[in-house]
């Protein structure tokens, strides 16, 4: 994958972070690709109200098969 250049960075902008959101190990200075997925079978905020799913971590399986939608339409966009 594509690593950004740290050589330009300076030490205040080095200086570790306690991520308060984020899953995984996130460090100061590393590279992240970001997925933001849109999908046409996608839950709405009334499909998810009073229920225990989480719409984010179906991902792309969750995107070609929410709601049993034969064929939907998805987006994916990236960020690094």
């Amino acid at each position: 994958g594509f690593m950004c250049a740290t050589e330009t960075l300076t030490a205040k902008e080095l200086t570790p972070y306690t991520f308060q959101h984020c899953k995984g190990q996130v460090e100061v200075g590393e590279s992240f690709e970001v997925h933001y997925v849109h999908s046409s079978a996608g839950y709405s905020p009334e499909d998810l109200k009073e229920v225990d799913i989480d719409g984010i971590d179906d991902g792309l399986g969750g995107a070609a098969n929410g709601r049993g939608i034969l064929n939907p339409m998805i987006v994916v966009q990236a960020q690094v």
